[in-house]
């Protein structure tokens, strides 16, 4: 009742405007859980696709996939809200609000608790529905006997639980299916290689943009987050004294997790928890923009630091290289790969899909133009199916994120279906010229 309320409240707030042009923060008070980020749940997609030309059949899909929805990654950050509220209650420092918070965040905390970072049964959901849509809109490649399936698979659980839920709607739909599993750290490079115990040759730039708290975007960040988010204002209302706000607790951490902890929410199986109302719609609005802000600066269109293209370049090398192998090889299969929306993020400017090719270090465009909710929202994929002609050597493909038909800078009488030839130079001509972006 408290979240339908409060979403009816920001609905009223925002005057109408097409989904085509909102601005982001436009977009975000049409559906406060976009503030959520990348935590923000799938959709199903509701546009018509294009029939392929006549006479083309699907005969191979190549397929990336981030793991659906999941807990908060770190259990600290339920650990240390939950400790503080605790200890303001059993101080006496509570509001009655504050009280009414520390309920609310319990509630979260017996479902989360010492889960961060798996996923959750609502995140299983999205890749049964997202595997079953595959094979009704593909019949022809699915229903054939014997089907091959490769799969691989990141090591973490959540991936692989997302890979289980995706496989096993599979082969509901054709029990046929020969599905390989493989998930292996001698195989991460392929899928998420921004770590050193997955990426030996992983260059001290990169590391030092991933994880040196004084690398360029980080200090800008801070500097954004001081200019449009004031901590005051929530912490007066759940704590009743000034004082012990200032001694007693952290006020940017304690603000970000709580802010954490009720962005995740979507992605729980929970009906009766929200905490959106704690928070102004343009608090929670400025909060997604640092978030998008730093998923963009660390894993995007490389402006601080281009030495990430030749990093990520591998993993669309490796996809490339995977289709290459798969259509060499003539008969129809399908390769799924189970990873992290790093990759998805890392890979799509080069790819040039809509809406992840900007360069910019300016704060305000890049959050109107690069908006993380969008490219990778839990259970995100990039689908790639290709298409032959009976008598033709020619290979057709199109391209999917998440279910959505792409279109390429490409020149094509039948786009979205592009020659897989002409989309594999491309993506490798991006490839090749991505480390020489301006920064």
């Amino acid at each position: 009742m408290i979240k339908r309320l409060f979403i009816l409240l920001v609905l009223i707030a925002v005057s109408a405007s097409t989904a085509s042009a909102q601005t982001s923060r436009e977009e975000i008070m049409s559906d406060i859980n976009r503030s959520g980020g990348v935590y923000y749940g799938y959709t199903a997609p509701t546009a018509k696709y294009t029939p392929a030309p006549k006479g083309y059949e699907p005969f191979y899909i190549s397929h990336y996939g981030r793991h659906g929805s999941r807990y908060i990654v770190k259990d600290v950050q339920y650990d240390y809200t939950v400790e503080v509220l605790n200890k303001a209650h059993a101080d006496g420092k509570l509001t009655p609000l504050g009280e009414d918070v520390r309920n609310r965040v319990l509630k979260v905390y017996a479902v989360a608790q010492r889960r961060g970072g798996e996923l959750t049964q609502k995140g299983a959901r999205q890749h049964e529905e997202i595997a079953t849509r595959m094979v009704q809109n593909f019949p022809e490649l699915f229903k054939q006997k014997d089907l091959k399936v490769e799969v691989l698979s990141s090591v973490f659980p959540r991936c692989l639980m997302s890979m289980a839920a995706f496989c096993d709607a599979l082969k509901s739909q054709n029990p046929t299916l020969k599905i390989t599993r493989d998930a292996s750290n001698a195989k991460m490079e392929q899928i998420h290689n921004l770590k050193p115990e997955w990426n030996p040759t992983l260059p001290d730039e990169v590391l030092s943009l991933l994880l040196d708290d004084k690398a360029i975007w980080r200090r800008q960040l801070l500097k954004y987050e001081k200019e449009h988010i004031d901590y005051s204002r929530l912490l007066n209302n759940i704590f009743s004294d000034k004082e012990y706000i200032r001694t007693q607790v952290d006020n940017r951490k304690f603000w970000k997790y709580l802010a954490e902890l009720t962005r995740n929410i979507q992605c729980l199986d929970i009906e009766d928890v929200c905490l959106y109302n704690i928070f102004t719609p343009e608090e929670l609005y400025e909060c997604w923009r640092a978030d998008n802000f730093a998923h963009y600066a660390k894993f995007a269109r490389y402006i601080y630091y281009p030495m990430m293209s030749t990093v990520t370049g591998k993993m669309l090398t490796a996809i490339i290289a995977q289709i290459d192998k798969d259509l060499a090889a003539g008969t129809p299969s399908v390769s799924l790969r189970f990873g992290h929306d790093t990759c998805i993020f890392s890979i799509s400017p080069m790819m040039g899909l809509p809406g992840c090719c900007i360069a910019s270090t300016d704060y305000d465009t890049i959050n109107e133009e690069w908006r993380d909710y969008r490219i990778t929202p839990m259970a995100a994929n990039l689908q790639m199916i290709f298409y032959r002609k009976r008598g033709s050597d020619d290979v057709l493909v199109r391209v999917m994120h998440n279910e959505q038909e792409v279109c390429f800078d490409i020149e094509s009488k039948s786009a979205p279906y592009y020659k897989w030839e002409e989309l594999r130079q491309y993506w490798t001509d991006n490839i090749k010229n991505a480390s020489q972006l301006e920064k």
